[in-house]
């Protein structure tokens, strides 16, 4: 390392940081300072020596795992996933991940000339791409919603969309939490507002499981997808997507197989066609159920104290960046967010940063041009292996980076 780092902090003093209460149950490296669970989590040595189990419990009879087996393991892991978004189980399918939910939808309307798509500046990336696909495979229409950041009080967001709202907007895709900006945007009112006009809804959950309660009975979206690699914790591929009984039928998977045409009368044709995409690794949606529970066992209330906790530490990691780089302020308010916060930073090159940050402090973190360069944000996201030291440290050392 560099002089000035080396001289931030010890190497054992470090390594002390990193180790965390709940850093043990997770196969994190010891000697890195991880501040990065929002892009691609962290699943739990249980659950990994679990999903191994599954594996070699198909590798033994290939055969008869998936052909016999697999249809009840998914349908039971399913349910259990169901109950925690309080949703009927018949409504919700595992998917690889919220992208795949996305094109799924997407790809599932008959779209015309005269039809709006309405989005907002902060969707994401991926998501973006899949309706500006659809505009131009069928020349549907984009009416992009501007979302300032950083938020002021006096942003009416809701009133911006329900702004432009009118007879030719046939679907709203929302992200539930803004992975650039760590903004949770208020879909439940935007979700009964667009109810009430007949304009259906797709909500890009990709970070709410596991940093916010979900109840899909409460929001009642038409279609809403959510990963559980994030903050749920569970293996990589692993997700879900929720769709409205109204559209049961007319929902189809990105990728056709079997399930079209299974006779099969005990399950619908939304459930049937969602389950078998052809030979793929089924067993990683198998592991989500035991991951909740886990999670759920760590803390005296379980999930609520899991939701608490990690937003409190998200506050005080947000006030302790802001105030010790002299930032300016993101949010008007700390329930802007939930356990993850995002502070713009001096324009630059993030990724030379990032490198930086990882070669010489073994500091893990993310920083990223958005919107575009030389803009750049730094994005805090606190999970249970995390405690305000670290951000002490983050702070040490990007002092001297910036």
């Amino acid at each position: 390392m560099t002089s000035s780092i080396s001289d931030t902090l010890s190497e054992a003093a470090r390594a002390s940081i990193a180790h965390t209460p709940f850093q043990h149950l997770f196969p994190l490296d010891p000697h890195i300072v991880a501040l990065n669970h929002g892009s691609y989590g962290s699943s739990p040595y249980t659950i990994l020596e679990q999903y191994a189990a599954h594996k070699m419990n198909l590798e033994r009879n290939p055969n008869r795992f998936l052909g016999y087996e697999l249809r009840n393991l998914l349908y039971n892991a399913t349910e259990k996933l169901a109950a925690f978004i309080h949703a009927p189980t018949e409504q919700v399918a595992y998917i690889p991940n919220t992208t795949f939910g996305v094109n799924s939808v997407i790809k599932s309307f008959s779209w015309s000339s005269s039809d709006t798509i309405l989005t907002t500046s902060q969707a994401y990336n991926a998501c973006k791409n899949v309706i500006s696909e659809a505009s131009q495979r069928y020349g549907c229409a984009i009416e992009v919603v501007d979302i300032p950041f950083p938020i002021g009080e006096d942003t009416d967001i809701v009133g911006r969309i329900l702004e432009k709202m009118n007879e030719n907007v046939r679907l709203i895709m929302l992200d539930h939490v803004v992975s650039p900006t760590s903004l949770i945007l208020p879909v439940g009112e935007i979700i009964s507002a667009a109810r009430a006009q007949g304009i259906a809804t797709l909500i890009d959950g990709a970070h709410a499981p596991g940093m916010l309660p979900l109840s899909m009975e409460a929001l009642r979206p038409d279609f809403y997808v959510g990963n559980c690699h994030k903050w749920l914790c569970a293996p990589r591929g692993t997700a879900f997507l929720y769709v409205d009984r109204q559209y049961l039928d007319s929902i189809h998977p990105a990728v056709t197989s079997h399930g079209f045409n299974d006779p099969d009368p005990s399950r619908s044709r939304f459930e049937k066609e969602f389950s078998w995409l052809g030979t793929n690794d089924y067993i990683a949606y198998l592991c989500v159920p035991d991951t909740i529970a886990l999670l759920g066992t760590l803390l005296p209330r379980g999930w609520e104290d899991i939701y608490e906790r990690n937003h409190q530490l998200a506050i005080a990691a947000y006030e302790l960046v802001k105030e010790s780089l002299q930032l300016t302020p993101a949010y008007p308010n700390h329930a802007c967010f939930g356990s993850m916060a995002t502070l713009p930073i001096s324009d630059g090159d993030s990724i030379d940063l990032v490198a930086k940050a990882f070669n010489e402090a073994q500091l893990d973190v993310l920083v990223y041009q958005w919107p575009g360069a030389p803009r750049r944000n730094i994005r805090l996201s606190c999970h249970l292996y995390n405690d305000i030291r670290q951000y002490e440290y983050m702070v040490s050392v990007m002092k001297r980076l910036l």
